[in-house]
């Protein structure tokens, strides 16, 4: 919908410059467009929500080079500082040790307060995804500020979009579309589609990742609108059991298929500001226990990683341990932990196959030290290199 630059204003400040391809002023709700923006800015910087938001400098029109037609532009702060949600989960599972338990619980906490905010201006992100939620650090108890970026796509809850019914869908993005984007036509994005798409991101930052993500866009549609998706995992342990329950059975609910099922963002803000980490181990199930005779370590061209417990292992693991980790599936194959032995599980979703020492494994395999395991397409190109061992 628009080229982003980085630009300096008139007092040479960075800012961040959006130049908008659609709509054009061709369109017949062009006019009534930047209305709706501006509105929709003006509502932001007036709610408690602005802290957590991206701010709105200016908006304007110009011609630029040849064109017949104004282009439509915004000015935005240009967000300093910190990394977004996706950047840290990355790293974090290339290195589990970057990221505490209790970090994560943090990082959920303020995130849920940010969409919060945003929900009690009435204001719905419609394209809430973990690169569009940076994490600053602040001096502060709960240590981390986040950032919410991309709202130039953002509606408001009781205000009809003008373009609604005119040929023009709602942003979103692939694995993080509600089932309203999903759906289109006259059904929009509502307040309760920020609350499932947030229930994603839960997934990936508290337990074993999104439980429908798929390279095949119609894959994910269809686990989505089925709306039955494993229990959330959590990655370590809370003080009350009952919390751990109360947690699991909340984020599932978000993820209904009806949104009139799911719970308001406060009351999921709300569960997760009651809940605290106990400081002990992860829960022992699932996943199983660790294995006894010693870790499994991976070792790619970038970097290494090891697993102390059964995991299934994709494209945005492997990405942070190989230079060629992006051509695998997500996921790929299953690392299996029955204590003293380790064994790789191919997954039949998986696009390219996996290999063992240049052999594509068809089957539960037993791991031993020093076995290369690569990814092998359908044309019989051979991607990625992953020495096993054990320590």
């Amino acid at each position: 919908m628009a080229n982003a630059y980085e630009a300096k204003d008139s007092a040479g400040r960075r800012v961040f410059l959006k130049a908008y391809i659609s709509p054009t002023p061709a369109v017949e709700w062009y006019r009534a467009y930047i209305s709706y923006v501006k509105k929709l800015n003006q509502r932001i910087a007036r709610s408690t929500a602005a802290v957590y938001c991206e701010q709105a400098i200016d908006t304007f029109e110009a011609k630029v080079g040849h064109s017949k037609h104004a282009t439509f532009f915004q000015v935005y702060e240009f967000v300093d500082g910190g990394h977004d949600l996706e950047s840290i989960l990355k790293r974090a599972n290339a290195d589990p040790g970057s990221l505490s338990w209790s970090q994560r619980l943090s990082m959920a906490k303020v995130m849920l307060s940010s969409l919060k905010q945003l929900h009690d201006s009435r204001t719905v992100h419609c394209d809430l995804k973990p690169p569009n939620i940076i994490m600053q650090s602040v001096d502060a108890a709960i240590g981390y500020r986040p950032k919410l970026i991309d709202l130039d796509s953002s509606i408001l809850a009781d205000v009809e979009a003008p373009w609604h019914g005119k040929g023009q869908g709602y942003v979103g993005s692939p694995n993080y579309y509600s089932p309203e984007h999903i759906k289109g036509g006259n059904s929009k994005p509502l307040l309760a589609s920020d609350v499932y798409t947030s229930a994603l991101i839960l997934y990936e930052l508290l337990g074993q990742g999104n439980p429908y993500r798929s390279d095949d866009q119609e894959e994910y549609f269809k686990k989505a609108l089925a709306g039955d998706p494993a229990k959330i995992c959590l990655k370590g342990r809370l003080r009350g059991n009952s919390d751990m329950t109360a947690l699991a059975d909340l984020i599932k609910r978000a993820l209904a298929p009806e949104p009139s099922a799911r719970p308001a963002m406060r009351e999921l803000h709300q569960c997760l500001l009651h809940v605290n980490a106990d400081g002990g181990p992860p829960p022992p199930t699932p996943p199983p226990p660790a294995c006894s005779a010693g870790r499994l370590e991976l070792r790619g061209d970038k970097n290494k990683a090891d697993f102390g417990v059964t995991t299934i292992v994709g494209r945005r693991l492997l990405d942070g341990i190989s230079s060629e980790g992006i051509f695998a599936s997500e996921p790929q194959f299953e690392l299996i932990s029955r204590p003293p032995e380790w064994f790789l599980k191919p997954l039949p979703s998986a696009k390219n196959s996996t290999a063992i020492n240049d052999k594509t494994v068809m089957k539960e395999q037993k791991l031993l030290a020093g076995d290369k395991i690569c990814l092998i397409g359908k044309t019989g190109r051979r991607a990625m290199e992953l020495v096993v061992d054990f320590n």
